[in-house]
Formats: C-alpha cells, sequence, structure tokens
C-alpha cells in the first residue's frame, strides 16, 4: 500500500476501509482524495497542506467572509450542519449504485441473516440513504454510542422522512457496519459542492 510521502506499508486487503485502490494501486485512504478542481487524485501530507486545501474550498463554496471573522473550527461546523439539508435531495445515479453494490460491507450486509424478513432488508437505495445520513457526523464520533446512535437517527429522519428502516436495521444490529461501509464510499460521485463540502468536514478532523 503506498502511504504519504511515498511511503509504503502492508495492510490486509479485506480491510478495505483503509485503502483506496486506483489504476491497479493501492493508496492509505487516510488524506488520499480526488480533487475537485483538477479532478486528479492526491496526498494531503500535512497540516499545512490540509488547512491550505480546507481554506481553499472554503472560498470557493461561498464562505470567504467568515474565515477571517470566526473560528475555522466554527466554519466547519457550520458547513457540516448544512450537510443534513443538501444531502437530503441528492438522487442515487448507477454509478453511486455500482460503487456501493462492488462494496465489500455491502456484500457482507446483504449475505448475513439478521433476523429481518427477506423483503425488510435494505435495498441499495436505502444503504444510500444511511451514507447519506452518516455523512454529517464526525468519523472520530461514529461508534456503537447511544450518543451515535441518537444523532445518527435523528439526521436520518430528517432525510427520509422517518426513522421506522432505521430503527429496524439498529434492532438487528445492521447499522453498526455501515460505518465501515460508508468509509468506502466514494463521494466524489457526489454533486461537486456536495463532495467540497464532505471534504471540507473529513479534512477539518485532521485540523
Amino acid at each position: 500500500m503506498i502511504c504519504k510521502d511515498n511511503k509504503t506499508d502492508y495492510i490486509a486487503k479485506d480491510k478495505v476501509e483503509l485503502y483506496y485502490e486506483h489504476n491497479d494501486k493501492y493508496y492509505e485512504r487516510t488524506l488520499y482524495i480526488k480533487n475537485p478542481f483538477t479532478e486528479k487524485y492526491e496526498f494531503l501530507n500535512d497540516g499545512k497542506e490540509i488547512l491550505a486545501f480546507v481554506s481553499k474550498l472554503l472560498y470557493n463554496i461561498g464562505y470567504a467572509d467568515l474565515i477571517s471573522s470566526a473560528s475555522l473550527r466554527d466554519i466547519i461546523k457550520d458547513v457540516r450542519d448544512s450537510l443534513i439539508n443538501d444531502v437530503k435531495d441528492i438522487k442515487i445515479t448507477d454509478d453511486i449504485i455500482a460503487d456501493i453494490e462492488k462494496n465489500i460491507y455491502y456484500k457482507y450486509i446483504m449475505g448475513v441473516y439478521w433476523g429481518i424478513n427477506k423483503d425488510d432488508m435494505p435495498t441499495v437505495e436505502d444503504i444510500f440513504n444511511l451514507i447519506k445520513a452518516i455523512m454529517p457526523i464526525e468519523i472520530k464520533n461514529r461508534d456503537h454510542s447511544l450518543w451515535f446512535l441518537d444523532k445518527y437517527s435523528k439526521i436520518y429522519q430528517k432525510i427520509v422522512g422517518d426513522s421506522n428502516k432505521f430503527e429496524l436495521y439498529k434492532r438487528s444490529r445492521l447499522i453498526y457496519k455501515m460505518n465501515s461501509l460508508s468509509l468506502c464510499f466514494d463521494y466524489s460521485l457526489l454533486p461537486v459542492d456536495i463532495y467540497k463540502k464532505y471534504l471540507i468536514t473529513s479534512l477539518g478532523e485532521y485540523l
């Protein structure tokens, strides 16, 4: 696996949430991004590069006036909160369907008996709604805590309109695989302005 600073490391191939496959090579997923300005893949190697890139994204999506008057943490929180409304109307595409269906954790979810009737198993669109709902939550807070599940449920309800399916997936414990699945999702397939906001919030956790 290729890491930042051109270093290499070994990793189990089934740990796909930790690496990204691109052009038949494996890259450490941490700080390896598709640049929305150049559409090229690249590493951000240190805090200075991350800060510069996040600042560029913020200027690009209209936060220029706030950068000098508000703390970066507050601005990133505002971007994170805005994602809840932004993702609500994203329509699933063929590329998104293909990306989810090839996800090893999607295959795992669909291949395990969770005590759910066959007709109640999640569709690809259900999985996409779960991905959209987890996006605004900081990665470091995606655990099995009641706080996380409550926040996840509330965001899901805002996006979908009710939380019935979420509660079903929570009772069956299927929901606990969603963080790993979401970490493997290709967010560059989303509308570009939403992808930029996702980059701001995810990269912001390193600042």
